[in-house]
């Protein structure tokens, strides 16, 4: 199958990677979006329920009340097709399914020519919701249990939770158009079923399962080194018992955990936060979503200016220009792979041979 989590995906963009090289600041590519922080889930190790570990005076305190109000998403999203953006993802925050008018966003963007990505707790996977996701380019749920009992302690949910999203995603699986795929934190508690999780996916018409480690600021190390050897073995016998054309599992788990004790970078410019804009529950605008709700990390308020206005100003023209992540991104990042991978390209020597 098709690599999934590739960090290459960028070099189908050339015209964005030209800018980059040349210093112009031009719309992103996708936009981040996460519409409310709200969720009718309370898993114990989520962000929104355990209060944040970086540096106090950095932290724009997280509401788990905030939305953003549709007349301010509607504005936005329209902004950002007119920009050129032609991909949003909605995530958390909270529970994007929980969104009021989470509706009338992906059906906005299907009719400005925007992809969607879309990842969800799958428990209101269904309905019109379902058929407006099944034209999605991708939706992921975040699942990570191969039993009921496991499921309901993880997540606070009721045991009847556990089949109920089950069933809506063999039902979506029968519609949907784009990937249905699956994100697999792994824990102390779930670790042993990763084997028995991957043919129930399997079974049910999922495309693919990633497995990745739950990542804490401190000790994800020691946690994950009484698990990992067993857990990493049950997830290479399942792709090698399960995987064909149809279904794949892609196991991140020990490359996580080696990426997961980096959190410095060994670069001055990060070129992503030109390329995926991260737009928060609390209607500010972010340089990274991996720094979201930090007051630290905020380009602007959508409540008082537009998207297009806070992405061409002064301020934002100042940060990508200055901002240098081997001085103050001491977070793990989901995207360093990625910016090494452009940091590399637009390094190379002007040479016309191997």
């Amino acid at each position: 199958m098709t690599e999934i989590y590739s960090n290459l995906k960028i070099f189908k963009h050339p015209d964005k990677l030209e800018d980059l090289d040349e210093g112009y600041i031009s719309g992103p590519i996708t936009a981040r979006i996460k519409p409310t922080n709200i969720c009718d889930h309370r898993c114990y190790y989520c962000s929104t329920i355990v209060k944040p570990t970086y540096d106090e005076e950095s932290i724009h305190y997280f509401d788990r009340t905030d939305s953003i109000e549709w007349p301010l998403l509607k504005r936005t999203i329209n902004e950002l097709a007119d920009m050129g953006t032609m991909g949003v993802i909605f995530a958390g925050g909270g529970e994007p399914l929980v969104y009021p008018q989470i509706n009338d966003a992906i059906d906005l963007c299907y009719r400005n020519d925007q992809e969607v990505g879309f990842i969800t707790n799958g428990w209101k996977l269904k309905g019109k919701t379902a058929r407006l996701l099944a034209k999605a380019k991708w939706v992921r749920v975040s699942f990570n249990s191969a039993d009921a009992n496991t499921f309901a302690q993880m997540r606070s949910t009721t045991l009847e939770c556990f089949n109920e999203i089950i069933d809506n995603m063999a039902q979506f699986a029968k519609i949907k158009k784009g990937r249905l795929g699956i994100n697999y934190g792994i824990t102390a508690e779930n670790s042993t079923q990763v084997y028995d999780f991957c043919k129930l996916m399997k079974e049910i018409g999922v495309d693919n399962v990633k497995f990745s480690p739950i990542i804490f600021k401190e000790g994800s190390e020691e946690y994950h080194s009484k698990i990992s050897a067993e857990c990493n073995m049950l997830i290479e016998k399942a792709k090698q018992d399960f995987e064909d054309e149809n279904f794949s599992v892609i196991n991140k788990y020990l490359e996580s955990l080696q990426t997961s004790t980096i959190f410095h970078r060994n670069y001055t410019k990060c070129y992503i936060m030109q390329t995926v804009a991260c737009i928060a529950a609390d209607s500010k605008v972010y340089y990274c979503h991996d720094r979201a709700y930090m007051r630290s990390s905020i380009l602007g308020d959508l409540k008082k200016h537009t998207f297009k206005h806070i992405w061409f100003s002064d301020k934002t023209k100042k940060i990508f220009e200055t901002l240098d992540p081997s001085k103050i991104c001491n977070q793990h990042c989901v995207w360093d792979s990625r910016n090494v991978a452009i940091q590399n390209y637009l390094n190379l020597e002007d040479v016309n041979f191997i």
